[in-house]
């Protein structure tokens, strides 16, 4: 089962159960369900949202983190094949 799979099963049981126990709701299950809910969103990787900043007259590109908005531009990304070459080099 995917994190995505388990995420949806989990959201269709939470609605569930929280229709069957109206009128006594066990809190303590439906926030442990929301908790790992939260979880498991936190593991699927995200990829950068992309705009154009046009700010003083340049255009380029930049990202942001999809969770908190923040301005990744200045953080250097490492190629995968540039890293392996690195190590390489380390290793010689």
């Amino acid at each position: 089962m995917t994190a995505k799979k388990a995420i949806e099963f989990l959201r269709i049981h939470f609605e569930y159960l929280k229709e069957r126990w109206k009128p006594y709701p066990d809190y303590n299950v439906l926030e442990a369900i929301r908790f790992a809910i939260s979880a498991l969103e936190k593991q699927i990787p995200k990829k950068p949202n992309k705009t154009i900043d046009s700010s003083w007259g340049v255009k380029k590109e930049a990202h942001t983190c999809p969770a908190c908005d923040c301005d990744l531009t200045e953080v250097y990304f490492i190629a995968p094949q540039e890293s392996k070459i690195k190590e390489k080099n380390n290793l010689l």
